[in-house]
């Protein structure tokens, strides 16, 4: 007895297709059904999930009534879907419970694309190539891109399976990457109310023909010889297309116009169909058969198709009219026939698989358009012989005959039809009829017996899946369905199966003679299906400038409506687009592409063409396929990227946003135990009644969503963390067990070794979430702490020996500081100042009694900051007996009494713990023998905000003092060496590198470069004695009698210790600072550089000496009066006039053609200012580029305009400020420079059409000072601001208060007693 066999497709395009006696009865796509192009079936609220995928409900109704049977009456229900496929799963848990054991599984996509090709070609024996987007996902999570498989009578078995790691399918696969150049054209549909597209690869291939080869471009796919593989590589891909966007996109008119994408279409083309011969090549040598079938998406490209049986010497081609997704459902169906044990295999010859409409079903539709129709019966001869007349005289005519076809092409049973001898034809259709876009083909039709009178083509092409040339001396007897390349994509008819088009073709001879050529075009409208039923077919042709329709044998025309004529549609249609490729041997763009790539993923933004906007989607879009390129290969991360962790967990990297781990074997099963329980509401589908959509599918509503397309569109959250791209240079660094790991990315993340061993800690956790358990990874050269030394009245004696290590009890005291939470913001929020050099000696009591509470935080501020001693009892709550005695050792802790107070301050800076000498030398305890260590003052501090921190190998700290500035280096540089002229400066260096253990710094005792004999640095910075003194007594503090000896003496000597692109940071008072520049100019000595001075205000004399001559306590009138007079005189004496304060900041540009000079004024910073300090030097070098003229002008986004007017004649004041930010101060402008400013708000203009030389000087005056900036793009729209936010709503204040630079004495005489 003969049975039946239900197959469907779940994908996209999903179908239903019933098979008996292994002869497909019905099939039908979703599409014509519901009227919705490509009918998805996502869910509303769940798009884009597809394990919620419906089934296709009205296909399954309408197969089934087709057959007229039941489900009860099917043998086997197989269902499938690409990807994990959930399609058995869902079948299971939506049918009754009995129809539901009937549910087969096929074992891949791709083997129901085969059986689809090989069942029905009618071939003995044949290759089959299955080659579409994505198929079906193994347990190795690899996805399917092109298998090829030998047919032998009932059998197939593989020959090859070319597989690419799921989670990078997106532009791995030929599918695939034939979809991204198809989407960046703009072919693409959106489905349903979802977010979720299609694209629409066919017009790419039709597009191709308009361009042309660009020899300078890369090959994307490589042949790997004497192999069925391809070598690709999606990340030069992906680079590649977004550097040819940023030369050549403007942004205007349709994608598909665009030249550089045109000629992108002839590429993707070209190298598909040059791959495609190179897979089948291989298999026929290896295997001598010389047939091929071909399914899966990429089969309906049909210019490769020919190329594959004209070029290959193929005996046979078949490709199925269904070749996409759709056609999974009959493959489905046929392989569950032959796993019964079916054997018959009758060829298919129409693609007519859809159910014929009975006269009454037509004439209920005639009946209801009646008003707008007329129509008339006739004989089969009489519709034939009308049909020929309307086309000879330029008619179009639309064609509906019998069941539609299976499949995206329509062969005459759903047409619309013309006479190709009109040479304006195309245009035409898809102007007033289809449109859609004007350079689109239309496909000619000719009889079997002449298509080799017409066409280079020895064979049948009867689903119109090949693409051939047309004879020179035919094409322009055929213009409108002739390319632009001179092809046609052919389909031949013969009398037996297709007869209304072959006589219909030899009758158009006999009225216009030339060859018997017909065009043919789907019976739809772009954005629709294909008409399915005679209401459809009515509707759209009403809704278009069709003049006849020919329903069965009904011959249809618009009532009220006059025919026109070839010549009247002519009028109507205007001119047609030509799209045109790029003139051709353009440069390739690797320049751009290494940019793109810099930019993504190490963060070079600066001259970077993108935006950080579209950086940030470049990222999200490719960064992902980094591990592939084959042309940038390098990257910051340690060891070779490889994105797949385990067999189960992979990275998704996105370093410029977040980087996700999936576990891949998490969510599929996550997403089948969902689906195992969702068996509510199953339909009854067995009933003769209709099933509405709602009952059908709603039992896979709790279905979850898998990777797919897009790996990083997961629903099961608690799998997918999302990490900064540092996290994924730390996780990969443990993971890749690279030797010196740890150090390296200790420097890639500029961290010290103690943060970073907290940092592989919290790795280890985030792996073992993930199940993966590591050894501990972390040993920095591992030590026993050294035995301590005999007791000595020097504080921390011990470490004047180099090799004397304390670092792990060191530890504990670090650790108890951050349990107690003993951090800048905290200490400042307690005490309500602004810093720590905040704090005033006549508030240290009022602090204590007042201020501070009794927490564990209250009492280490008092002991370190405040100079209040503590019970022995409450430093052992505080350290622990052993930590509190190991203090007491060290002389940190020393007795006041019967308490105990501290020997040191402990300032907080950047996170690290920095001990130095009090900063006010109060107490009788506080005396020394020795030069004290110098606080970390206001200099100090300013400095670590204001220096730049590149990533270097080797930075040298000279006058270290406390070795604050080398320690905060230490993270960004590999090595630091630390130099000081003060013995107890070595010593307390040494301790504060174990007390944050940091290990890649070294500390020598010398003058400046003494020590470093030899040696190079990338980056000096300096905190010199730099006061003009009349003393010399303290040598942290005294400069000589004009504070500049021993700065003269660091920037004339760092040449030798600087390498040729290395950098020089230092802080110092700045004696007559209008006289730097020249003063710079005889010091410098290493060639060309940029030299920014950074000062703040002007002191004179006595602003000046007064500070440094006021002790805070205990000093009597006569004494200050005399201290006074000793600075005053030497201030005279030295000839000054006013000393300020601030920063010199080198740039060595040795390769540079000039180097320059620039002074500007800031507040003492309290914040980080470096990255505007970066950013002056990359300015510069914008300025000094050959294409500066091409770059754009626009204002920093957060500056201000503050407008003053008064009454009467007082003149208007306006000023420029930038809120809350210590680089700035505020800037007086003009009303004529404050209109340009306006202008280039509005405008964002280029450098060559603004700049005059009237504006010229004071415009790089403002860039220089940070106010407006050269960009190489133009700032997007949200990083600039509307004029009228620019400025300060003055009118709401009391008056406009100038904010004026201030400037606090960084080096007083606090240690005075």
């Amino acid at each position: 007895m003969s049975q039946y066999f239900l197959g469907l497709n779940l994908s996209h395009e999903r179908s239903a297709a019933i098979v008996k006696d292994g002869e497909i009865l019905v099939a039908i796509e979703q599409e014509r059904l519901d009227r919705q192009k490509y009918s998805i079936g996502f869910m509303l609220q769940s798009p884009g999930v597809t394990a919620r995928m419906q089934p296709p409900h009205e296909a399954i109704r309408y197969c089934l009534d087709s057959c007229g049977i039941t489900l009860d009456d099917l043998a086997t229900v197989t269902a499938n879907m690409p990807g994990h496929d959930f399609a058995p799963t869902i079948m299971r848990n939506t049918l009754p419970a009995d129809i539901a054991d009937k549910v087969m599984a096929i074992p891949s996509h791709h083997l129901a694309h085969a059986y689809s090709a090989y069942w029905p070609s009618g071939f003995d024996q044949a290759l089959v190539l299955v080659i579409d987007a994505t198929g079906s996902i193994d347990q190795e999570h690899r996805t399917e891109s092109y298998t090829l498989y030998a047919g032998d009578g009932h059998s197939l078995h593989t020959l090859h399976s070319e597989t690419v790691d799921s989670h990078l399918a997106g532009l791995s696969t030929l599918g695939f990457l034939y979809e991204y150049v198809t989407r960046k054209a703009g072919f693409v549909s959106k489905l349903g109310n979802t977010n979720v597209s299609h694209a629409e690869a066919g017009k790419l291939m039709g597009l191709a023909p308009f361009g042309g080869e660009q020899v300078n471009f890369y090959p994307w796919i490589k042949p790997v010889e004497d192999s069925y593989s391809l070598s690709i590589s999606p990340y030069d891909i992906f680079l590649e297309i977004a550097a040819l966007e940023k030369t050549y996109d403007t942004g205007e008119g349709k994608p598909y116009l665009r030249s550089y994408l045109v000629d992108l279409a002839y590429k993707i083309q070209d190298e598909l169909e040059k791959a495609l011969k190179h897979i089948v090549k291989v298999a026929m040598e290896r295997t001598g058969l010389k047939k091929l079938c071909i399914a899966g998406g990429v089969g309906l490209n049909s210019v490769a198709n020919y190329r594959l049986f004209s070029e290959l010497g193929l005996d046979d081609i078949f490709i199925f009219p269904a070749a996409s997704d759709s056609g999974i459902a009959a493959g489905a169906a046929l392989w569950a026939y032959a796993q019964q044990g079916g054997c018959k295999r009758p060829a298919l010859t129409q693609a007519t698989l859809g159910h014929a409409y009975e006269p009454p079903q037509v004439n209920q539709s005639l009946e209801q358009f009646a008003d707008l129709i007329d129509f008339e019966e006739l004989t089969p001869e009489g519709v034939l012989e009308r049909s020929a007349q309307a086309l000879a005289n330029g008619h179009i005519v639309a064609r509906f005959e019998g069941g539609a076809e299976y499949g995206p092409r329509a062969l005459g049973h759903r047409s619309i039809m013309a006479d190709p001898t009109f040479r304006r034809m195309r245009d035409i259709i898809n102007a007033r009829v289809k449109f859609r876009e004007a350079f689109r083909p239309f496909a000619p039709v000719i009889p079997l017996e002449n298509v080799g009178d017409v066409f280079e083509l020895d064979g049948q092409s009867p689903f119109m899946l090949m693409v051939a040339p047309i004879k020179p001396e035919m094409r322009q007897q055929i213009p409108a369905v002739t390319h632009v390349d001179g092809t046609g994509r052919v389909q031949t008819v013969t009398a037996q199966d297709n007869p209304y088009f072959h006589q219909l073709c030899h009758r158009l001879v006999d009225l216009r003679q030339g060859p018997p050529v017909l065009l043919n075009t789907s019976f739809n409208v772009a954005g629709q299906p294909i008409v399915e039923t005679p209401a459809e077919a009515i509707q759209t042709f009403l809704n278009t400038d069709i003049d006849y329709l020919a329903i069965e044998n009904v011959w249809i025309s618009k009532k009220h409506v006059r025919v026109q004529n070839y010549g009247e549609h002519l009028s109507k249609t205007g001119d047609a687009v030509v799209p045109q490729g790029l003139a051709p041997h353009q440069p390739a763009v690797t320049d751009l592409m290494a940019t793109l790539d810099r930019a993504l993923f190490l963060g070079e933004q600066a001259n970077c063409p993108w935006s950080e906007t579209e950086l940030k989607r470049l990222s999200t879009l490719g960064a992902r396929y980094k591990e592939t390129s084959v042309l940038f290969p390098d990257s910051p991360l340690i060891g070779p990227i490889n994105t797949k962790v385990t067999q189960d967990v992979v990275w998704i990297l996105d370093p410029l946003n977040k980087s996700t781990l999936v576990n891949l074997a998490v969510e599929s099963g996550f997403v089948q135990q969902r689906l195992n329980h969702a068996s509510n509401h199953k339909s009854d589908l067995n009933s003769t009644s209709n099933v509405s959509s709602h009952n059908f599918s709603c039992a896979v509503r709790l279905a979850s969503k898998v990777s797919g397309g897009n790996p990083k569109q997961l629903l099961n959250g608690e799998n997918v963390r999302g990490y900064s791209f540092d996290q994924v240079k730390l996780l990969m660094a443990i993971l890749s067990k690279q030797p010196d790991w740890q150090e390296t990315i200790r420097h890639e993340l500029c961290l010290t070794h103690a943060e970073l061993s907290q940092q592989i800690q919290w790795a280890h956790t985030q792996l073992a979430q993930y199940g993966i358990e590591l050894a501990d990874t972390f040993s920095p050269g591992r030590t026993v702490d050294s035995s301590l030394p005999a007791e000595s009245s020097q504080t921390l004696a011990a470490f004047e020996d180099a090799e004397f290590i304390l670092r792990h009890q060191l530890g504990e005291l670090r650790n108890c500081l951050q349990r107690a939470d003993y951090t800048l913001p905290t200490i400042c929020q307690k005490l309500e100042v602004e810093s720590l050099q905040s704090i005033e000696p006549t508030r240290l009591h009022y602090y204590d009694r007042y201020q501070l509470g009794q927490s564990n935080l209250d009492d280490l501020i008092r002991l370190f900051l405040l100079r209040v001693a503590l019970p022995q009892a409450r430093l052992s709550e505080l350290f622990g007996e052993q930590l509190t005695q190991l203090l007491v050792r060290l002389g940190l802790l020393i007795p006041r009494g019967e308490q105990w107070s501290s020997r040191v301050d402990l300032f907080c800076v950047e996170g690290l713990y920095i001990a130095t000498d009090h900063r006010y030398m109060l107490l009788p305890e506080d005396s020394m023998a020795e030069s004290p260590v110098m606080y970390i003052g206001a200099d100090s501090q300013g400095l670590v905000y204001t220096a730049p921190r590149y990533t270097v190998e080797a930075v040298l700290d000279l006058c270290c003092g406390s070795g604050v500035q080398g320690l905060v280096a230490s993270r960004y540089g590999q090595t630091v060496t630390s130099v000081d002229l003060n013995p107890r400066a070595i010593r307390f260096s040494r301790f504060n590198a174990q007390l944050n253990d940091i290990r890649n710094i070294q500390f020598h005792q010398g003058s400046l470069y003494q020590p470093v004999t030899g040696q190079t640095f990338d980056t000096i910075l300096a905190n010199p004695p730099f006061v003009p003194s009349p003393k010399r007594d303290l040598g942290f503090r005294d400069g000589g009698a004009n504070g500049e000896e021993i700065l003269a003496a660091i920037i004339r000597d760092s040449a030798k210790y600087l390498k040729p692109q290395g950098h020089v940071f230092i802080v110092t008072d700045l004696v007559d600072v209008q006289t730097y520049q020249a003063k710079l100019d005889q010091w410098w000595c290493g060639g060309r550089a940029h030299q920014l001075v950074l000062c703040t205000a002007d002191r004179d004399d006595v602003l000046f000496s007064v500070p440094h001559s006021h002790a805070p306590f205990g000093q009597s009138l006569e004494a200050y009066n005399t201290e006074l007079e000793n600075w005053l005189n030497n201030f005279h004496e030295a000839g000054l006039q006013a000393v300020n304060f601030g920063y010199i900041l080198i740039r060595r540009q040795v390769e540079q053609p000039s180097g320059s000079y620039f002074c500007r004024t800031v507040h003492n910073p309290t914040q980080t200012i470096s990255d505007f300090v970066e950013g002056y030097f990359q300015q510069r070098q914008l300025l000094e580029s050959s294409n500066r003229d091409e770059y754009f002008l626009s204002l920093l986004p957060n500056l201000r305009f503050r407008i003053e007017s008064g009454l009467g004649n007082v003149k208007q004041q306006i000023e420029l400020f930038v809120p809350d930010d210590p680089y700035f101060t505020t800037y007086q402008i003009n009303q004529d420079l404050y209109e340009t400013l306006q202008t280039i708000q509005r405008l964002t203009p280029q450098w060559s059409r603004f700049i005059t030389p009237a504006n010229q000087a004071q415009l790089m005056d403002l860039i220089c000072k940070g106010l407006l900036k050269l960009s190489i793009q133009p700032p997007q729209a949200t990083d600039r601001q509307h004029l009228e936010h620019l400025l300060s709503k003055s009118s709401e204040t009391q008056g406009i208060i100038e904010l004026r630079t201030k400037t606090t004495p960084t080096c007083l005489s606090a240690y005075l007693t």
